[in-house]
């Protein structure tokens, strides 16, 4: 039997109009914007798809991260990066002790650390 692939919602370009404010509180104590929690939630399920050696998640993770840099504010992605990297690098540790059964799983980590620091 094969599992069936979770579906990604599709990225989509931000509302040209006013924001509106979610109940969503950032660390800072601010309610995060609808439009940008609605970009976060695309972003980690791309990225997170990509970390579990989803190869075309991996290929949008680029495309999506360049998005969210655009319409989200610095804190919130800079927190948001710090997670991926987290999880990144755990992956990357989790993939080197089975590098023959992850090695999709350490390639999309590594790739996903690059696109973060650039």
């Amino acid at each position: 039997m094969v599992a069936a692939k979770p579906k990604r919602r599709p990225l989509t370009k931000p509302s040209a109009g006013p924001a509106l404010v979610s109940h969503v509180v950032a660390a800072d104590g601010q309610r995060i914007p609808s439009d940008s929690l609605d970009r976060l939630e695309q972003l980690d399920d791309t990225v997170f798809a990509a970390l579990s050696g989803d190869a075309g998640a991996l290929d949008e993770a680029a495309e999506a991260w360049r998005e969210a840099q655009a319409a989200v504010d610095n804190g919130l992605l800079n927190e948001t990066r710090a997670h991926y990297v987290r999880r990144a690098r755990s992956r990357w540790r989790r993939s080197q002790k089975r590098p023959g059964e992850q090695l999709a799983v350490g390639f999309a980590a590594l790739e996903i650390l690059g696109l973060l620091s650039d």
